[in-house]
C-alpha cells in the first residue's frame, strides 16, 4: 500500500513539473514576442 502511495505522488510531482516547466516556457515566450514587437 504505502509502495502505491509514494507511486502516485511520484506521478503527480511529475505532473506539476511538467506543468511548471510549460508556464516557464509560456512566460518566456510571452516577454520574447514583446521585446520582438517593441524592436520592430
Amino acid at each position: 500500500m504505502q509502495k502505491n502511495t509514494k507511486k502516485k505522488k511520484s506521478t503527480m510531482q511529475k505532473v506539476i513539473q511538467g506543468f511548471v516547466i510549460f508556464m516557464l516556457i509560456l512566460s518566456f515566450a510571452s516577454v520574447f514576442i514583446t521585446l520582438l514587437q517593441i524592436s520592430f
